[in-house]
């Protein structure tokens, strides 16, 4: 008789090797169906990749493509995708030193290619932190990368590419004696530098109007905080100073080309951090003033705030009392009305910066709100048990500000908005994180790409491994098959020589 310890052994190894095979299978709690709009087919999910990025993942739309750039949380490395309409990925790549990189801004062309501003920092003293214009074709080739410092550290810059395609590039340098060197450029399309000025501030926001005039505004490294006027050719045309500030987030132009500042600046008697949008016309003479928010410094709420359309948009919530207001503004600053979003949320569950938000208008004028909704643990209507979920929360008014309707999408964990872009059809693209927890029950925060969110959606499914899953698995695969040749050989009766 055979003996009974060889056949547990078998039996244990088999129950292992299902176990391999059942933890690949996707977990059913995510679907691939997609929508918002309910007489649309048009609509999808796309993992568009499946690393964790850093903050400042955006994306831009044009010609019906949709571009994504950011840092890569793992590595450090630069990230550049391009996707058509029809969520189909174009292209993507990866540049950067393996050091550390840090994506500074972009911008894309006429002819649809991708030109982006970054840095690298080496920790060398023989090659400091480099600033970096790269450029990749509409077919998502390289075609160059210009190094646009030598001898000094780059910490900020920005880009903008008027319409014949002449490439604007502002920024601050400094070298180890503290000395700053602030500056403009110009360059043509293929990098060669056409002029250069330098400037009494950071170019920490650049813009161009309509006759590819270049406004720069920025701090001079004392919070004192400048709006420069330079024509095509280089020539200085003002300067007005905007006031003492910390930091300047935006600055764009409104229907008569009058420019619009999105500022913070800082109490120091009362530690408070005060929320501004400034309007200046173009001539640089200051119009108005909208004090959006002050911050207190224990933080009792939080604030966001947009200039869309010649409208004010400003959303707070108050976590200590459960409290969260959308406002609109008109064109002069003057309130036109104010929301409440209490009964929008449901769950009493708050902390303190947790609300990621952002907000579009469609051609109809409606307000597309988006902000993720801690919602606790429930089971949705598809029966898919969320636990400690934050659903994205879609919520859209009229331009009166009535609420038409509020839905969810999200899957069975944590997801957060990114951005929102509306097309001129008035499809929404949606750029998210949403949270999955992969085969070894492991948290991963990919970024999802989605046309059109679907009432009560939920993202794609988790299916890929990555490239370390990828080696275990493969090592465990290879040692099943070895274990496999192994209980055969235990199990298989021995012929006795007699």
């Amino acid at each position: 008789m055979r003996n009974p310890r060889n056949l547990y052994f078998y039996i244990i190894l088999l129950i292992l090797n299902l176990n391999l095979i059942t933890q690949i299978i996707p977990s059913s709690s995510y679907g691939s169906e997609t929508k918002i709009i309910p007489n649309t087919s048009d609509f999808w999910a796309s993992i568009v990749n499946t690393n964790r990025f850093v903050r400042g993942t955006s994306m831009k739309y044009k010609n019906d493509n949709i571009y994504i750039v950011g840092k890569t949380y793992y590595g450090g490395r630069i990230y550049t995708t391009k996707y058509n309409n029809s969520g189909v990925k174009l292209w993507e790549n990866y540049w950067g030193t393996l050091e550390r990189d840090y994506l500074l801004g972009y911008d894309i062309d006429s002819e649809e290619n991708l030109y982006v501003v970054s840095n690298s920092e080496t920790g060398s003293s023989l090659d400091p932190e480099m600033l970096y214009l790269t450029k990749y074709s509409h077919s998502g080739e390289l075609v160059w990368t210009k190094k646009l410092n030598q001898t000094r550290y780059c910490y900020s810059s920005s880009i903008k590419i008027d319409q014949n395609n002449f490439i604007y590039v502002a920024g601050a340098l400094y070298n180890s004696s503290g000395n700053d060197y602030r500056f403009l450029l110009k360059l043509n399309s293929s990098g060669n530098i056409l002029w250069n000025r330098q400037l009494e501030m950071n170019g920490e926001q650049i813009e161009l109007d309509s006759k590819n005039d270049i406004y720069i505004c920025g701090g001079n490294g004392d919070s004192i905080y400048y709006l420069n006027k330079y024509s095509s050719s280089g020539s200085k045309l003002w300067s007005q100073e905007v006031g003492e500030l910390y930091h300047m987030s935006s600055m764009k132009f409104d229907s008569m080309e009058n420019i619009i500042l999105k500022a913070y600046a800082y109490n120091s008697s009362t530690y408070d951090d005060l929320l501004w949008l400034m309007k200046f016309n173009n001539s640089g003479g200051f119009i108005n003033k909208l004090e959006v928010a002050t911050i207190h410094s224990d933080y009792q709420y939080n604030c966001d705030y947009w200039f869309i359309d010649d409208n004010a948009y400003v959303f707070k919530n108050y976590p200590a009392s459960l409290n969260s207001i959308l406002l609109k503004y008109n064109s002069s600053f003057q309130l036109c009305w104010n929301v409440s979003l209490n009964e929008h949320y449901t769950t009493t569950y708050f902390s303190y910066g947790n609300t990621n938000v952002d907000i579009g208008i469609d051609s109809q004028d409606n307000i597309l709100f988006f902000y993720n909704n801690p919602r606790g643990n429930y089971t949705s209507e598809d029966g898919t048990e969320k636990y400690d979920s934050e659903d994205i929360s879609i919520l859209k008014l009229n331009s009166s500000g009535q609420i038409i309707s509020h839905n969810y999408w999200g899957g069975p964990y944590h997801d957060e908005p990114i951005q929102i872009i509306i097309d001129p059809l008035d499809n929404i693209y949606l750029l998210c994180t949403c949270r999955y927890v992969d085969i070894w029950n492991v948290y991963r925060d990919p970024i999802i790409l989605v046309k059109n969110p679907e009432i009560n959606g939920i993202p794609p499914p988790l299916g890929f491994i990555d490239i370390n899953s990828y080696y275990i698995l493969s090592f465990m695969g290879v040692m099943s098959v070895i274990s496999l040749f192994l209980l055969i050989s235990i199990i298989r009766p021995r012929r006795i020589n007699r």
